[in-house]
């Protein structure tokens, strides 16, 4: 993060970029604009971009979403921010509960069947799949300003989820 913000330092033209050019200095103007940050961490693994999203703003409500069980128990004991919020689902097309194939490489699971089959291991889950939109209604919320999708070949199937926030934008 430092780095980007020397860059700036250095080359002051960065903040008259368009939007979209580099998503941290828009992140970081928006929020300036914004008291009510709202970022979803879609496939949240063990907290590392919920931590370092928290770290560059000032207070951003995060909702952090892990399936895998064990990779969840960990999120939970790397989060103890109060303005994360971590649940123990995936976000997908719809709701509906998916048999995952579990690794001992967190960073490696992944609800994609084809992907799943692959797996080398005999360990599996079964998880609970919400959607973007369903999560959007039951917090009440009215936006959100980030969402991070890094779930291994899922994504197309989150923003499926996710129809009526993205149309609305």
């Amino acid at each position: 993060w430092n780095i980007f913000f020397r860059h700036v330092k250095a080359f002051p033209a960065l903040k008259y970029y368009p939007k979209g050019r580099n998503h941290l200095y828009d992140i970081l103007i928006e929020e300036k604009r914004n008291d009510n940050f709202i970022i979803f961490d879609v496939g949240a693994n063990i907290g590392q971009t919920a931590k370092f999203y928290n770290s560059l703003l000032s207070k951003p409500q995060i909702y952090s979403f892990e399936p895998v069980l064990s990779t969840f128990n960990k999120l939970k004991v790397n989060i103890k921010e109060s303005n994360i919020s971590c649940f123990n689902y995936a976000l997908g097309a719809k709701k509906e509960k998916v048999e995952i194939k579990v690794t001992n490489e967190s960073l490696n699971n992944s609800l994609v069947s084809e992907v799943n089959l692959m797996r080398q291991t005999n360990k599996t889950e079964i998880v609970d799949v919400e959607t973007v939109d369903g999560v959007f209604k039951e917090h009440n919320l009215n936006k959100i300003d980030v969402l991070k999708i890094d779930t291994e070949g899922y994504e197309m199937e989150v923003l499926k989820g996710a129809r009526k926030i993205l149309s609305n934008k």
